[in-house]
């Protein structure tokens, strides 16, 4: 953007300040890697608008080659009111600061959760806005209620076709079924909405957890009625607006899992350009409050914030002569903060997350600035990208499957069973119970089969017959576990292995099998109680 870059002394410099924070240095982020907030302060801003509207544009690389950074501009310039003098001992925040506050969280998560903003999701955020907008007076049921209003937003969310497919599924069922389905489904959310669930329960167990609101009785009910409509501007206003910019950081931080080999790696934190800020429009009470939760909770969060205002946050005072990009290089700049920050932040000191940073407009008839290098997205590192995901499944399953595969076939080798095939389902992978009787002796199958192991009877001669005493077999099995007859064993010992071009060498060892199917088929005809089953 050429404009920027002529119209602004130090622009490339500001670049190159965003380029040293921006991006993602390692796997494991800590609170070290947590972001300063970049407060520019341009004594005419409102001559000269336009610096953040400049570096968004340096952060969209013309060359299509190069990803672009996703970010999230929001000009709060149109809102112009502000306060006069400087504010010396931080005058509390009000309700009014919640109200400006919440609807510039609303414009920076709406841009942050597109494409262009990195697709980012605000489901904490979106309950605590959404909290304070419902009403659920006193008479209703104070926090008893809260569930049912819950419930009906769970209903909104999934869509007209949702609540119709469910109010469908509900009128198809009988009364009785329907009035338990409803039951079930109601109170495993009174249980999800607790707190004390883990996994799909988290985002309510956080609110639990969080140290912004007092906790009352330790319940997300009670916690949730303290902050409704007509609740919420009963409490302080302070607590009120870390829990709101909590609830966004914590969002934020959700995105980069310390551990999860399938989640979305990002290469680049979420870069908030807010341009304007005032201490009536928002702008400064999200400083002050973001710098609150992060000297309270002392944890990463990946966001970095640069604004532009006339006058220096949190305090409104006219900017030092020293805080130009002039004075000192970015890096300078960086490494200073790095120092002091974390004392500041011990004492819990709003400036230990602010670098601020001087903007003068370029004089006219000054030489042009050097144009500034556009910012692009880092590729991901190829292990965690899509691809890397599917291969590393594939080769899961390919192992799985090779060996499942070799282990099947050197149980068939020694125990001359065949590990693919499962009596009645219930064998483990792998293993085939029916051979475990069976052994390979000198290329030979010896042992002793109910006629499931047809290895043991390998010419097809024996076919027919070996199938028809294992089904013979089967339902004896069954009349003996049902009926209080006896069970007798009858044991065919042959050497059966196939003689090669003699069909008719085996034909007694077959007839004497048959005759021993017969036997045990008029036994099975049998119902007399005294009349005893033949197993063969």
């Amino acid at each position: 953007m050429p404009g920027a870059v002529d119209g602004f002394e130090g622009f490339e410099a500001l670049v190159e300040l965003v380029r040293l924070r921006y991006r993602r240095l390692r796997k494991r982020l800590g609170r070290e890697d947590t972001p300063p907030i970049l407060a520019c302060v341009q004594p005419s801003l409102h001559e000269q608008p336009g610096l953040l509207a400049g570096i968004a544009e340096q952060l969209r690389p013309g060359d299509r080659r190069l990803k672009p950074v996703p970010c999230a501009y929001v000009d709060l310039t149109s809102n112009r009111r502000t306060r006069s003098g400087p504010d010396h001992d931080l005058a509390p925040i009000d309700v009014d600061d919640v109200l400006e506050l919440s609807e510039v969280l609303t414009k920076m998560t709406g841009k942050l959760g597109s494409g262009n903003g990195g697709n980012y999701l605000f489901r904490r955020t979106n309950l605590v806005k959404w909290l304070m907008k419902i009403s659920v007076p006193e008479p209703d049921g104070g926090p008893p209620a809260i569930s049912g209003k819950m419930f009906r937003r769970a209903l909104a969310t999934a869509g007209e076709d949702g609540a119709t497919a469910a109010r469908y599924a509900l009128d198809s069922l009988p009364r009785v079924l329907a009035a338990g389905v409803l039951l079930v489904v109601t109170g495993f959310l009174r249980v999800l909405h607790s707190g004390r669930v883990p996994g799909p329960g988290k985002g309510y167990r956080w609110f639990r957890n969080q140290d912004f609101l007092p906790r009352g009785d330790d319940s997300f009910a009670e916690l949730a009625y303290r902050i409704t409509a007509d609740q919420w501007q009963k409490q302080d206003p302070a607590q009120i607006a870390r829990l709101l910019v909590g609830a966004f950081l914590g969002d934020l931080r959700q995105a980069y899992p310390r551990r999860g080999f399938f989640r979305r790696y990002r290469t680049t934190f979420p870069i908030v350009l807010l341009d304007g800020i005032t201490r009536a429009n928002g702008g400064y009470a999200l400083i002050r409050a973001v710098a609150d939760v992060r000297n309270e909770t002392r944890t990463f969060d990946p966001l970095l914030l640069m604004t532009t205002s006339r006058l220096v946050p949190p305090l409104a005072l006219p900017p030092a002569e020293d805080s130009s990009l002039e004075s000192k290089t970015p890096a300078e700049l960086v490494q200073g903060w790095h120092q002091r920050n974390e004392a500041l932040s011990r004492r819990r000191e709003i400036v230990a997350w602010i670098i601020p940073i001087t903007v003068h407009t370029r004089a006219a008839g000054e030489p042009p600035a050097p144009a500034a290098g556009y910012l692009s997205r880092p590729s991901t590192p190829w292990r965690r990208t899509r691809v890397a995901r599917g291969v590393s499944v594939l080769v899961t399953l390919a192992v799985i499957g090779g060996g499942y595969t070799a282990y099947g076939m050197v149980d068939d080798e020694r125990r001359c069973g065949d590990g693919f095939q499962w009596r009645d389902g219930t064998s483990w992978i792998g293993s085939d119970p029916i051979a475990d009787s069976v052994a390979r002796i000198d290329g030979t199958c010896v042992g002793v089969s109910d006629g499931s192991n047809s290895l043991l009877l390998p010419s097809t001669q024996f076919d027919d017959v070996r199938g028809l005493i294992f089904a013979q077999n089967e339902q004896v099995r069954r009349l003996h576990a049902e009926t209080d007859r006896p069970l007798m064993t009858l044991v065919f010992v042959a050497a059966v292995a196939d003689q090669v071009g003699t069909d008719k060498a085996l034909a007694a060892q077959r007839e004497q099998l048959a005759g021993m199917a017969v036997v045990q088929a008029r036994q099975l005809d049998r119902n007399r109680g005294g009349e005893p089953l033949l197993r063969v």
